[in-house]
């Protein structure tokens, strides 16, 4: 839809202010993501989005479908705004909003990297770690290796 949407750019009269990049190295996706100002995630079916992490973690307020999988990253109001999937009018007044309030958007944006924090490689191989440890104490008696 590349053309399409270039063209849509042009007509609304904001080419100039929008690029498309395309598909970019891994390694640039943190430096593309922390240029923009929110992140998008309106799908209607998801599951634990890796790339609503990267945003989140880069600082962004997001603006995703009210669906479980993104629910358990971002709550309405905290770490962006939530939205029905198929909701146009509710994702556009979504991003006005975000656009209009700096400081709601810094206090998401905030939030957002807090909650991505969460989900760092070291956290995660922390919570599995205990898990184990657990698992071997239940089995043996005795509690696992620290």
């Amino acid at each position: 839809m590349r053309a399409e949407l270039e063209t849509l750019a042009a007509e609304l009269g904001i080419a100039a202010r929008v690029r498309f990049v395309g598909r970019v190295p891994l390694m640039e996706v943190p430096f593309w993501l922390r240029a923009g100002d929110a992140f998008a995630l309106t799908s209607p079916n998801e599951g634990f989005s890796c790339a609503l992490v990267e945003a989140m973690a880069s600082g962004l307020p997001c603006v995703v479908s009210d669906i479980p999988a993104n629910r358990q990253l971002v709550e309405n109001g905290v770490q962006g705004i939530t939205v029905p999937f198929d909701g146009i009018a509710a994702i556009s007044a979504a991003f006005a909003q975000l656009a209009g309030d700096v400081e709601g958007r810094r206090r998401m944006a905030e939030a957002a990297r807090s909650t991505a924090e969460n989900y760092s490689i070291d956290r995660v191989v922390d919570r599995y770690e205990d898990l184990f440890r657990k698992a071997v104490a239940e089995k043996t008696g005795r509690p696992g290796p620290a």
